[in-house]
């Protein structure tokens, strides 16, 4: 398939041969990556007060005062072992959820994500013709690019631009209709 070619001008000079999958869309960068800034000013944080439970809850409706037994009753005792062992089993189930279970769901969805988004992109790109980026970078920054329409004739122009800067064969390095893209 379409692998990166790495091969050296008779200058010396190292040049690497690659198909670009994706186009270098800075703006699209820009405008997807302010997210960040955005969620970091919507932070709220909770007062210690917001939640504070109800005690009549964990107690029967006389508080262990009524009816011959100390104030701690077995009544009461079952009341708060009960309460102990569900809010142990809530803590155990959300650990359980939010390290196990979360993890595999989001892993199995990008992975389907990635897959569906990969095949609709290569049948787009075979399908309406779109051309493909060969991209010749130098060790020193310089790069070229060239469309090239089919996946057979990309994976030629990249096997024959690496063969003509392996002789020193000045026209790879700019082919008519290849557009020079600034150093980085």
């Amino acid at each position: 398939m379409f692998r990166t070619q790495s091969v050296s001008a008779p200058d010396g000079t190292a040049w690497n041969v690659s198909l670009r999958w994706m186009p270098r869309w800075r703006a699209l960068a820009r405008r997807f990556g302010g997210w960040r800034d955005k969620r970091q000013s919507r932070r709220t944080s909770l007062n210690a007060g917001d939640w504070v439970p109800d005690p009549t809850t964990f107690f029967d409706g006389d508080c262990g005062h009524g009816g011959g037994g100390g104030w701690l009753d077995v009544d009461l005792a079952d009341n708060i072992i009960g309460a102990i062992v569900a809010i142990v089993a809530l803590i155990v189930a959300g650990l359980l959820f939010w390290w196990i279970v979360l993890p595999a769901l989001l892993l199995i969805l990008d992975v389907i994500i990635v897959a569906v988004l990969t095949v609709f992109g290569v049948l787009t790109r075979v399908l309406l013709n779109r051309p493909w980026t060969i991209e010749v970078t130098a060790q020193d920054g310089r790069r070229f690019t060239k469309q090239v329409v089919g996946w057979r004739n990309a994976q030629a122009a990249i096997t024959d631009a690496a063969a003509e800067i392996r002789t020193g064969a000045s026209a790879v390095l700019k082919p008519s209709g290849a557009t020079t893209a600034p150093a980085r």
